[in-house]
């Protein structure tokens, strides 16, 4: 079941990455998301949780978030996933580590 999230309660969180809605399909591809936000208009974005890194993804970005993943970074992570799913599930995992890894890498590096 997915929680209800307001903007303030996710700025909180120190490594809130902000994508597109359907982007990076192959990278949450077998996750669920952990909570969503709804405004006046209905929903937002939904929020993923990789390790210790939030992902959203939706129509719209949380206010107080400003971690956008680069448009490079994102299409490496769906290229090395989409080939690792055609080699199997088991590749698929590795490689999905491998890419929570970096994303948590650039994510302590951001803004230094």
């Amino acid at each position: 079941m997915k929680l209800k999230v307001t903007d303030k309660e996710l700025a909180r969180e120190r490594y809130v990455f902000i994508s597109g809605y359907c982007d990076l399909q192959y990278l949450l591809k077998y996750e669920s998301p952990i909570a969503y936000a709804s405004g006046v208009n209905g929903w937002r974005y939904d929020v993923f949780k990789l390790d210790n890194v939030y992902v959203t993804t939706g129509y719209a970005s949380p206010r107080g978030c400003n971690m956008r993943l680069p448009k490079e970074l994102k299409e490496e992570f769906e290229i090395k996933l989409s080939q690792a799913q055609k080699k199997g599930r088991e590749e698929y995992v590795k490689e999905l580590a491998n890419l929570a890894n970096k994303l948590r890498e650039y994510a302590k590096n951001w803004n230094k």
